[in-house]
């Protein structure tokens, strides 16, 4: 993994989450967003984030302070309707800073669209990817942001740990248990290269979690009660997250580093 000479996000990075679609129970679950809260306020003082706290830019360090700020549902209040194409996020976020975030974009922040199971992507959800981070310009400033799509019912096989939905799951909620999964691989890509491949990226432009996507490191995983596997603990819940790349001895992929 090589330093390019670009900006981590630093200090306090705040997380926002934006809920589009139609996240009624029926859709997600009644446990849904208490899954992905419970994971975005615990992330930060975990083990597993220990990782991240290795990168760095000129001015500072990767830092092991991740808050949740808020969330904000979106029931297609923009007119993009479940059918989403590139041009869509940015609007969704400056939506969501209008309506639900005070007005005003905070810098510092991540700006994370969820979408209910029935939202498409027209330029390559399930076929190029699962999820993803980029910017926005807002005057000489950037504002973050990251896609991640619920594969229920569109690409389970592609997108989650475990190929069939019908499995168990850490916490019993297939669609949800598999973003999380994408959620870590894209908080922390987002984090340590804000703007994609200015920061931390190796020669094949690959970012720290790509190198390690879909690896889950344990051999074998423990599992909860009902059989769901897992390999991280965030607070009062079990996770399946992807490793992330340690850039020491060498480099390797782990998901509780020693450092």
């Amino acid at each position: 993994m090589i330093y390019h000479g670009g900006d981590i996000i630093p200090g306090k990075v705040t997380i926002n989450l934006i809920l589009y679609g139609d996240w009624s129970v029926f859709k997600v679950g009644n446990d849904a967003q208490e899954i992905i809260t419970n994971f975005v306020e615990n992330l930060g003082t975990s083990s597993y984030w220990r990782t991240a706290t290795g990168y760095y830019d000129t001015d500072d360090f990767v830092k092991a302070n991740i808050v949740l700020g808020g969330v904000f549902y979106d029931r297609f209040s923009t007119g993009f309707g479940t059918s989403l194409d590139y041009a869509a996020l940015p609007a969704i976020v400056q939506n969501a800073i209008q309506t639900g975030f005070g007005g005003v974009a905070d810098y510092n922040a991540l700006y994370v669209v969820i979408t209910d199971p029935d939202v498409t992507n027209s330029y390559g959800f399930c076929s190029e990817f699962c999820a993803y981070h980029t910017f926005y310009s807002d005057g000489d400033q950037a504002v973050k942001y990251t896609f991640v799509g619920n594969p229920a019912t569109q690409c389970y096989y592609s997108c989650a740990p475990q190929d069939d939905p019908s499995q168990p799951t850490a916490n019993g909620n297939p669609g949800i248990d598999a973003l999380t999964s994408s959620l870590a691989h894209e908080i922390a890509e987002a984090i340590t290269d804000p703007k994609p491949f200015t920061t931390w990226y190796d020669q094949n432009r690959l970012e720290i979690a790509d190198k390690c996507a879909y690896n889950y490191i344990l051999d074998p995983l423990p599992t909860v009660a009902n059989g769901g596997q897992y390999n991280v603990a965030l607070g009062n819940r079990r996770y399946l997250l992807q490793g992330l790349w340690v850039n020491d001895l060498g480099g390797y992929c782990d998901i509780l580093p020693t450092y």
